[in-house]
């Protein structure tokens, strides 16, 4: 398996999976997530309605999150939130644990590309707001090594991530980050992945 080092985001590498660094109620923020958000089409009105229906069957704190940070950040609905929303109304409990991964297979209409959402942190929705469950080394490792399983289950022969979850902020800092990653490609045995290209955003990659 050969690891490369790029530049850019994972959404913009020409391969036939990218993996998201998710939270647990797929909700696409900020950094690789928010560019899969953004690439993806606006919703006609058909799609609107459903996915307002879809908050509306969420649990009240989750929809209300949604609804929090998409009017604060004044983003734009999108087919690839639409398809997460899918996703999760179908989970039990509505929501991923850390350490998960989901294949995406409906996040556009018009990319071949495969989508897997890896969640290595989430948060604790309440009346009054989130609290971010942190990720850790593990839960990286866990989700990645679960993201891999379903890239080679459904033959990807060349995959594109971010660092996961590289910010302090958000629990462990991009070296940590990427030194989870490397421990867990060179561990994993595939079937069909020849090539993974780790991105780094607009940053340089860190020494580990």
């Amino acid at each position: 398996m050969l690891v490369e080092y790029e530049t850019g985001y994972a959404i913009a590498k020409d391969v036939d999976t990218v993996i998201n660094s998710a939270n647990g109620f797929l909700l696409l923020g900020s950094g690789g997530a928010g560019k899969i958000r953004e690439v993806s089409r606006r919703l006609n009105a058909a799609e609107k309605l459903e996915y307002d229906a879809l908050i509306a069957s969420l649990p009240k704190s989750t929809g209300r999150w949604y609804r929090h940070v998409y009017r604060t950040n004044q983003w734009h609905r999108t087919y690839a939130q639409l398809s997460c929303l899918r996703i999760l109304s179908n989970k039990k409990d509505n929501e991923f644990r850390r350490g998960r991964a989901v294949l995406d297979t409906d996040w556009t209409t018009t990319d071949k590309r495969r989508l897997i959402h890896a969640v290595a942190m989430s948060y604790k929705l309440t009346g009054k707001g989130a609290k971010r469950k942190k990720a850790t080394k593990d839960t990286i490792k866990e989700a990645l090594r679960e993201s891999l399983k379903i890239a080679d289950s459904i033959e990807s022969r060349s995959i594109a991530l971010p660092l996961l979850c590289a910010r302090p902020s958000y629990g462990v800092t991009p070296k940590e980050s990427l030194a989870a990653i490397l421990d867990v490609l060179k561990e994993f045995e595939s079937s069909y992945i020849q090539k993974v290209i780790v991105c780094f955003g607009r940053a340089n990659p860190p020494t580990v």
